[in-house]
């Protein structure tokens, strides 16, 4: 709750240093997620708690934004805005089946829906030998649930009421990017090399079978975004 006060707070100051000077743009990112940090101490039981996982596999997803970008100095910049992100996870264990004795992998698949918030600080940077300008940005993205999927019924052969909130609904990711920026004719294109990494868990304490493993995991995202601005009042 609190680093959604510190967005409201900030966004709030954004909007009064100048409406004129504030650029309107749209965001598109693509990029890879590695999931670490399973926990593997905990004793076996059902659903896989404590059992070793065979592989967990790189998967990929993306995001969409809408983005206000404000001048702070000559070469700081706040930017903020709210967009969707989406995330996946694809985790494969040994198993052996309970009807055929057959031994074979199981794979957990869980999607996740987010609304994002992200809000950054962008260091400028024009060499005298550059055209373009160079770009450095950090800060931080809260996150909001929306949906959750996942498979571990099926996984597990076994019917088993569980709580369909085994997600936390608020989630922190740190962001840091490098890229260029170049000035067209009717707006500003932006394009970078970002890496994020969750700050927070996904996945809520005290969860049954496997899920109590994942409370520990983070994903780390590494990708390429592309932000367009247009024009502002004060540059047309």
């Amino acid at each position: 709750m609190k680093q959604l006060l510190l967005v409201m707070i900030l966004l709030f100051y954004g909007s009064i240093i100048g409406f004129s000077q504030t650029r309107i743009g749209v965001s598109t990112s693509v990029f890879q997620s590695t999931l670490s940090g399973i926990r593997t101490d905990l004793p076996p039981g059902n659903g896989y708690s404590g059992a070793v996982y065979k592989t967990v596999d790189k998967t990929y997803g993306f995001g969409l934004s809408g983005l206000l970008q404000t001048p702070l100095y000559n070469f700081l910049e706040l930017e903020y805005g709210l967009g969707y992100f989406y995330d996946s996870e694809r985790i494969h264990f040994p198993f052996t089946d309970p009807f055929t004795f057959v031994t074979d992998t199981a794979t957990l698949n869980i999607h996740r829906h987010y609304l994002q918030v992200p809000l950054n600080l962008n260091l400028n940077l024009q060499p005298k030998w550059m055209n373009n300008q160079f770009i450095i940005k950090g800060g931080l993205i809260p996150m909001l649930s929306i949906s959750e999927k996942d498979n571990y019924q099926e996984v597990i052969f076994q019917e088993i009421l569980l709580s369909p909130n085994k997600q936390n609904r608020i989630l922190l990711n740190s962001n840091l990017s490098i890229g260029m920026r170049k000035e067209l004719q009717k707006g500003t294109l932006e394009i970078s090399v970002f890496q994020s990494l969750e700050l927070t868990p996904f996945i809520k304490e005290g969860g049954w079978g496997f899920f109590k493993d994942l409370h520990t995991a983070r994903n780390n995202q590494i990708g390429i975004q592309i932000n367009y601005f247009f024009k502002t009042l004060k540059n047309k």
